[in-house]
């Protein structure tokens, strides 16, 4: 009977140890992931302008009641061409797989052109681009547009546009 006492007790020393071990091992595993850190909302997003790149006369005539006022999100050279039409230049070069190119639209009752000054994630999908707009004093419609190149955006996002309005003395012209 002694024997078996001895047994028994040895064996559940075996398994409280193990036990031990097994806790020991999952808390060291735990405190070798890095804590999760959400982002702090609004994040200043890089990019880079294309002024000059696209002139209103580049824009498809049959796509304008898509383009009267918001950003398009373009993801592909097929949405680009879809959009835009270049006869003498052709299409700038992008690299649609890394990168997507963020086209602001708006109409104005005066000739004007439009200058991105920022652009802001507010949460995971949510974004806004601040535009300056410079009227030129020209009576004339017209649509104008504000081409950036951005880290590669879900077609899921949105992209508010918030437009200030400034006049100007002489006309614009891009170089």
């Amino acid at each position: 009977m002694e024997k078996l006492l001895k047994k028994n007790t040895v064996f559940i020393l075996c398994t409280v140890m193990f036990g031990l071990f097994l806790v020991v091992g999952c808390k060291k595993d735990d405190e070798k992931k890095p804590p999760v850190v959400e982002p702090e909302y609004p994040i200043d997003v890089p990019f880079t302008a294309l002024e000059g790149v696209f002139q209103t006369g580049d824009i498809d005539p049959d796509k304008w009641e898509n383009l009267l006022s918001g950003v398009l999100i373009i993801n592909s050279n097929e949405e680009m061409e879809n959009y835009l039409i270049r006869q003498d230049d052709g299409y700038p070069e992008i690299d649609f797989s890394k990168k997507t190119l963020l086209l602001a639209c708006k109409t104005s009752s005066s000739s004007a052109y439009g200058i991105c000054n920022s652009l802001q994630q507010l949460s995971e999908k949510n974004h806004e681009m601040n535009v300056d707009c410079y009227l030129t004093g020209l009576a004339m419609f017209t649509l104008w547009q504000v081409p950036i190149i951005v880290d590669k955006l879900s077609e899921e996002c949105t992209i508010e546009l918030n437009v200030a309005t400034y006049p100007m003395n002489q006309p614009f012209h891009y170089q």
